[in-house]
């Protein structure tokens, strides 16, 4: 008896390949929420590290300390065995428009070091009447 198509999609990766059942082939794209990154620099880093991979990348700072900074998350999620996506928030910018920014960094897994496939940005904006809201959208 074949599992329903959509079995796979609720459980973890691990538990159907546990449970023999393949994994559908289904390709994440970026969110619209996200303005896309040029990683056009980065085509040649890779880390068998994923998060190693973003500090190397997209954490880099001008100061260790820079000035205003609060805090800096950083969070990964393992899509399968090959693709993960890694978010970096970055909070307390000493910018008068730009609160926050935040990178959703896609990687693949090549011959067991981790490449950037894509990158999207968001920003968290003072001036709003949303302040608390994410957009792709420059701030004013």
């Amino acid at each position: 008896m074949k599992p329903h198509p959509l079995l796979c999609q609720s459980l973890p990766w691990v538990a159907c390949l546990c449970l023999g059942f393949t994994l559908p082939l289904v390709a994440q794209a970026m969110p619209r929420t996200y303005a896309p990154v040029d990683i056009a620099p980065f085509r040649h880093e890779s880390d068998p590290n994923p998060l190693i991979l973003a500090i190397r990348t997209f954490g880099k700072r001008e100061t260790a300390f820079p000035e205003g900074l609060r805090s800096e998350t950083l969070t990964v999620n393992y899509l399968s065995p090959d693709r993960a996506v890694v978010e970096m928030t970055i909070d307390g910018l000493a910018d008068d428009s730009v609160a926050a920014l935040r990178y959703r960094l896609e990687m693949r897994l090549r011959q067991n070091r981790w490449v950037l496939v894509a990158v999207g940005r968001q920003n968290r904006c003072r001036r709003t009447p949303t302040p608390r809201l994410w957009t792709g959208e420059l701030c004013p």
